[in-house]
């Protein structure tokens, strides 16, 4: 209580991700998960969700979400999936998990803790929010390129219509109107020795009922990223 959870990746390939407590008076607990179960958590902890009174921890290079009680971090099951990224709890029994192996989502039943149905979208599906029964998922393109939004009606879970935004889209938030603001990062292509050949302008999209109604471009070299919002949602 009135503190916060740090999802700590970890080095590629060690399997040594893990998760830290910082409570109300910024003392520091790492190795949470560890420290209450009898294993290691993988390879990559990309981030956490909390549904409830469960966390939902995405294990990316591992392929897995854990699920634990979040009073405690005691282990309650895991759930086999490609290569997770970010969940959006979508319903009181629903969940969306951006997926870059499957360049979808994955829709998860929160009663059951399984995978019911997948959604195919962009290409490397990152950050995602919902507003207005319908949910966006910022195609980032995973380890090549994508510039699109797919809008999903989260009632039947179909794909209504992709929009075509900036570069590489990375992060995304609602304000207070229920309107969508997408922050896409810009594409950079170096040569063989990491030289910048090109580069593409970051931008900030704002979307309304489903469409586009603003861009604001940014400089080109300049690659914003991690959108976030105040509390009255009314300062980006």
């Amino acid at each position: 209580e009135n503190g916060y959870f740090i999802t700590n990746e970890g080095n590629f390939g060690t399997a040594n991700g893990s998760i830290s407590y910082v409570d109300e008076y910024g003392v520091v607990e790492n190795d949470v998960f560890a420290s209450n179960n009898s294993f290691f958590l993988g390879d990559v902890v990309q981030s956490m969700s909390i549904i409830n009174d469960r966390a939902y921890i995405m294990v990316n290079n591992s392929s897995k979400i854990v699920v634990a009680s979040v009073d405690s971090m005691n282990y309650i099951t895991t759930i086999d999936v490609s290569s997770p990224r970010y969940m959006l709890k979508v319903s009181n029994n629903k969940a969306y998990v951006t997926d870059w192996g499957i360049s979808g989502i994955q829709v998860l039943d929160l009663l059951s803790n399984t995978i019911t149905s997948t959604i195919l979208c962009g290409s490397g599906p990152e950050a995602i929010v919902e507003s207005n029964g319908y949910a966006y998922v910022c195609n980032k393109g995973g380890f090549g390129f994508d510039n699109t939004v797919s809008i999903i009606n989260t009632s039947t879970d179909l794909l209504e219509s992709t929009l075509i935004v900036g570069d590489k889209p990375n992060s995304a938030i609602v304000d207070f109107n229920g309107d969508v603001w997408i922050l896409c990062g810009g594409n950079t292509e170096y040569d063989e020795n990491w030289n910048v050949v090109s580069e593409t302008a970051g931008s900030l999209v704002k979307i309304v009922n489903n469409n586009i109604e603003e861009t604001y471009m940014f400089e080109v070299g300049d690659h914003p990223q991690n959108l976030v919002i105040n509390d009255a949602r009314t300062d980006l």
